[in-house]
């Protein structure tokens, strides 16, 4: 495959919701479509998918592309726990995350080649770090803000549902109040003792913020952080890039 032929390139992100298309020129996402799956039965695959070098990334084991479309890329990747990616890991692979996978090929492409800490926050927060190497250390996963809010409410008999806000105090002075602090807070105050922890074998790695939750917890969070919301996407298109170039 000439490098020049993925000049353009689409990344496609098919989690259990949602399906992301994303094409890519020169390194720049240019077209980005979110379906249902639902919406993706009924109006069928975006018109800029046609023709392109693609990757796919699924947690739909039994998702698949049109046959038609697949037949006319030039190139075809589905990311499985095989798929040779720019980076090492000293997780176990086969049980580290297509997504997380995905993340940390964007994060080593966004560092530019630095250590870094990927918060991924979502319905979980996934922490993992990435040292100047390219080696994958290791990471965690944690409850999201949501899941920590639902848990308190479910796990006690007192304590009421509440919805997240953007705004909240240090410290509550009501129930809610004290439940969302607690849960957003809480969760920026777990970031930041990462960072810290980090601090001294990684100095100067990049905290890079991605899920759907990352501009909320930006705001509470005092350490300088990147937010790359197609952070996975930007990976699919690196590992697609990377198998090429074998």
């Amino acid at each position: 495959m000439a490098e020049e032929t993925l000049r353009r390139a689409v990344a496609i992100d098919v989690g259990n919701t949602r399906v992301k298309f994303a094409r890519f020129q020169d390194g720049t996402i240019v077209d980005l479509e979110v379906y249902t799956h639902e919406e993706l039965t009924e109006r069928g695959m975006p018109a800029f998918v046609e023709g392109c070098p693609m990757v796919v990334s699924s947690v739909v084991e039994d998702f698949e592309l049109p046959v038609e479309i697949v037949c006319t890329s030039p190139l075809y990747l589905r990311l499985d726990g095989a798929t040779p990616v720019p980076f090492h890991t000293e997780y176990q692979r086969w049980q580290l995350g297509r997504d997380r996978v995905a993340a940390l090929a964007g994060a080593r492409r966004c560092s530019g080649g630095g250590a870094a800490l990927v918060v991924d926050a979502g319905t979980c927060v996934t922490y993992d770090v990435l040292d100047a190497a390219g080696m994958h250390r290791g990471g965690n996963i944690a409850p999201g803000v949501r899941m920590r809010l639902e848990a308190m409410h479910r796990f006690t008999s007192a304590l009421p549902r509440v919805e997240l806000s953007e705004v909240v105090p240090l410290l509550g002075r009501t129930t809610e109040e004290a439940m969302r602090a607690g849960a957003l807070r809480g969760l920026a105050f777990e970031i930041e003792g990462y960072c810290r922890a980090l601090e001294r074998e990684f100095p100067n790695f990049a905290l890079i913020l991605t899920g759907g939750d990352a501009r909320l917890l930006q705001a509470h969070i005092a350490r300088r952080a990147e937010i790359r919301p197609h952070l996975v996407l930007e990976g699919l298109y690196e590992i697609l890039q990377y198998n090429a170039r074998m």
